[in-house]
């Protein structure tokens, strides 16, 4: 036995990387390209069947979640009555308004984000914001699987629009508690191979974003400007 061997034990620490079953996840949902070349060309039926799976995976997962529970029953709800998707619309909607008052009313975080304590003992956790455009910003706790989720999605949306390994990105949001600029972020550096560049000590609008660059010595050319729609006029207006 060598020394690093012997020196090996195991950890009872939360640890990211030991939290998530990736193959499991990669095969439920495909990186970008292995996406596109699959999921994204599904007919119609293809994916009204995957859906259907999902939901019903989902209503498991919200019956266990008081914010969600409380609401379904308040309607007459009962676990089983969802039986598909074409079902979907006996479930209540909710906004933003809805979560506020969850989180007023049972602070820090409410109880749509469960026990966050608790969670953490075994389970590693992160902490983001709406980005306040309505008001107070909400916090939204993120566990490992719904992180990856966060840059995943958002990584297919970007190789969509034809952004590949070696292209670099300015990122005008902020990489902060405001979740947008994360969400770039982790879409560029995991899983597209392209070259995130995150300048901006506050929200920029690009031609901003590019100016900073150039002052710390980052490529300025980028091939993709993620940007919200409400930015858009602004942002055609200022490039």
């Amino acid at each position: 036995m060598t020394v690093l061997q012997r020196a090996t034990t195991e950890s009872s620490l939360p640890n990211y990387h030991r939290s998530i079953d990736w193959e499991a996840l990669y095969k439920r949902y495909p990186v970008p390209d292995v996406f596109e070349r699959t999921r994204w060309r599904w007919s119609a039926d293809e994916i009204h069947a995957f859906q259907n799976e999902q939901l019903l995976d989902l209503m498991l997962t919200g019956w266990q979640n008081e914010f969600y529970k409380r609401r379904w029953k308040a309607v007459g709800l009962e676990p089983g009555d969802i039986k598909s998707i074409d079902d979907i619309g006996k479930l209540p909607t909710f906004d933003s308004g809805d979560i506020k008052k969850d989180q007023e009313e049972n602070p820090p975080f409410g109880l749509i984000n469960g026990d966050v304590f608790a969670k953490m003992q075994t389970t590693p956790m992160k902490l983001q914001t709406s980005g306040g455009t309505t008001g107070k910003p909400r916090p939204t706790l993120y566990a490992p699987q719904e992180w990856e989720m966060n840059g995943l999605t958002h990584a297919r949306n970007l190789y969509i629009v034809g952004v590949r390994p070696g292209d670099r990105v300015q990122i005008p949001h902020t990489a902060s508690l405001g979740n947008a600029g994360w969400c770039c972020y982790k879409a560029c550096h995991d899983y597209l191979g392209a070259l995130p560049i995150t300048p901006a000590p506050a929200p920029l609008p690009p031609r901003a974003a590019r100016s900073r660059s150039r002052r710390i010595g980052a490529p300025t050319s980028g091939t993709c400007v993620p940007n919200t729609p409400h930015n858009w006029p602004k942002s055609r207006a200022t490039n």
